[in-house]
């Protein structure tokens, strides 16, 4: 979560101008990636994973966020939770971007080394309350 919110910091910064609560909306980006996007593009972000490894997994969720805030910045919220809007902009996804313009924006965002993004995960290891 932590390495997700910091990256949107950087690369997608307006968006979070809309979120009220950062921890609600980044504790379930996995589930953007594997819950709520359509079985074709689930296939092809896990193909791309496969060869490319995890820091393509952070890259559509930036990607989804950068969609997201496009599409609904000019639009009222469908619900009282920004994560529920998210949740269902992913579903129906398919409707404003293909799954091969979801890849290109995401391999757009230059991420940071593998090292610094493993630093990422540490720190929020560190910091993230054990269960």
């Amino acid at each position: 979560m932590f390495v997700v919110f910091y990256c949107s910091k950087i690369y997608c910064s307006k968006i979070l101008l809309y979120f009220k609560d950062v921890l609600e909306v980044y504790s379930d980006w996995q589930r953007w990636l594997f819950g709520e996007l359509p079985m074709a593009y689930i296939a092809r972000v896990f193909d791309v994973f496969l060869v490319e490894g995890y820091k393509v997994l952070y890259r559509v969720a930036l990607a989804i966020l950068k969609f997201f805030h496009k599409v609904r910045a000019r639009q009222p919220m469908e619900s009282d939770s920004i994560q529920q809007d998210i949740r269902a902009f992913v579903r129906d996804i398919a409707k404003s971007v293909s799954p091969e313009r979801l890849l290109e924006k995401a391999f757009a965002i230059r991420l940071f080394s593998r090292k610094e993004i493993q630093l990422l995960q540490m720190a929020n290891e560190k910091w993230s309350p054990q269960t």
